[in-house]
């Protein structure tokens, strides 16, 4: 695959801008990361190889971890595991490593390095993080291609790559200031910047290029989000069929995107168009997806072309159903919401990384939720707890169903893990951890 030329020093212009300004800009918060499904290796694991693994002991890499915005969710989400972080500036692991010894991650080895020139560690990781770097660096396949070797066999990689299509006014942007603000300082192209989308009138299309999935003016407001995004040294973006072309280069293979149903084609609402569609090939489905809604930005999971994952289990057969659904984690939070001042307040739950509502199970689910215990699959559960296997069989339909009803759409069970919310007075309320394929 071509990719466009660079500059010479490039890493060196990126190296001295996150010492100046580490990245991503530090946010204060009393309140712990909640539990995120997108940086859990149990979920992540599952949906990229249909197969439930703990955390406990795996290797994790955050490669361009940055000042730890990764490392800090992923710490409460992998207990047991051993994180590593991998950084170009120093100062950025500076303050990733401040972060990390306030929470209590003492042991999490921060490293500074270059992902295009990386030494291949002791052991290889099963879980490595890149998200929002290979854009930036100098030859994005040759990092990629040092990542693939650091990945264990059958090891997953969560990645994130700038989208073309939906970042073209990002890159307008760029260009203007680029004329406007060459040559300045750092401090200056932030002075020259400001007064640029200060001065634009109300409404103008680049005051405000929300397509990126950002509220701009919000967001700008740190410096260090402002020079990241409109004056970086070095930015690559990304078609679908680009980033296909950049994954089997580094002989990687797409599972599926972490935001999988917004790549439907809802959006063609003629049965004609969709019977056509239909026997697009995958990447062209893909694509077609993107061209209807663009994303400002590619966010999935991949995994070595070479390694087969296990067949999914045939939702026909509960016998092979029910063993791979697990409870994935033990806490939730708890958070009361206030929809109409005239009702009593409802606790809404957010449970591995999903915003997801109350749900009021019948006898018979509510009886195996209260079973759950974190350490049981539901398999077991059932098992221990002597059910017959139509009564097996009746709660796993009724767990489906409810799936089928999420906002995510599912599928199928597979793609949903049951965690009994305790915390509450009553015990038929129920969150689930949505995950999809």
């Amino acid at each position: 695959m071509s990719l466009p030329s660079w500059p010479q020093g490039i890493t060196e212009r990126v190296r001295e801008l996150y010492e100046r300004y580490p990245f991503p800009p530090p946010v204060a918060s009393t309140r712990p990361p909640s539990l995120e499904g997108w940086c859990n290796y149990t979920w992540l694991y599952y949906a990229a190889m249909n197969e439930w693994r703990s955390c406990a002991g795996r290797r994790i890499l955050d490669a361009g971890c940055g000042t730890g915005e990764t490392l800090w969710p992923a710490y409460f989400n992998n207990p047991g595991a051993v994180l590593t972080g991998y950084d170009l500036s120093e100062a950025s692991l500076a303050v990733a490593r401040e972060k990390l010894d306030a929470i209590g991650a003492t042991a999490v080895e921060l490293k500074a390095c270059d992902l295009g020139a990386i030494d291949r560690p002791p052991a290889l990781f099963d879980l490595v993080f890149c998200t929002g770097v290979l854009h930036h660096l100098a030859d994005p396949l040759a990092g990629l291609r040092n990542l693939t070797r650091l990945l264990a066999p059958d090891g997953i990689m969560v990645m994130m790559l700038y989208a073309h299509e939906a970042r073209r006014e990002v890159l307008n942007v760029r260009e203007i200031l680029g004329m406007l603000a060459g040559g300045e300082s750092l401090e200056r192209k932030v002075e020259l910047a400001r007064l640029f989308f200060q001065g634009l009138p109300i409404g103008h299309r680049l005051r405000n290029p929300s397509a990126v999935g950002d509220d701009i003016p919000a967001y700008i407001a740190h410096d260090e989000n402002l020079l990241d995004m409109f004056f970086h040294p070095r930015e690559v973006t990304y078609t679908v069929k680009e980033m296909f072309d950049l994954l089997d280069e580094a002989s990687l293979e797409l599972v599926r995107f972490l935001d999988e149903p917004t790549f439907a084609l809802g959006a063609l609402g003629d049965r004609e168009l969709q019977r056509r569609a239909a026997f697009l090939s995958r990447r062209q489905r893909y694509h077609l997806a993107d061209l209807l809604s663009p994303h400002g930005h590619y966010s999935f999971i991949v995994r070595h072309r070479a390694h087969r994952p296990r067949s999914r289990p045939n939702l026909d057969r509960p016998s092979s159903v029910i063993p791979v659904v697990s409870p994935l984690v033990r806490r939730v939070d708890v958070r009361p919401v206030v929809s109409n001042p005239l009702l009593p307040l409802r606790p809404q739950i957010e449970v591995g990384g999903f915003g997801v509502s109350v749900y009021d199970l019948d006898e018979e689910s509510r009886c195996v939720l209260e079973l759950c215990d974190g350490s049981r699959t539901l398999s077991q559960v059932l098992g221990d707890s002597g059910f017959e296997s139509e009564t097996t069989l009746r709660v796993v339909r009724k767990l489906a169903e409810i799936g089928s009803q999420s906002q995510m759409r599912l599928r199928s069970i597979n793609a949903l893990a049951i965690v009994l919310a305790q915390s509450f007075q009553q015990i038929s309320s129920v969150a689930l951890v949505i995950g999809g394929y």
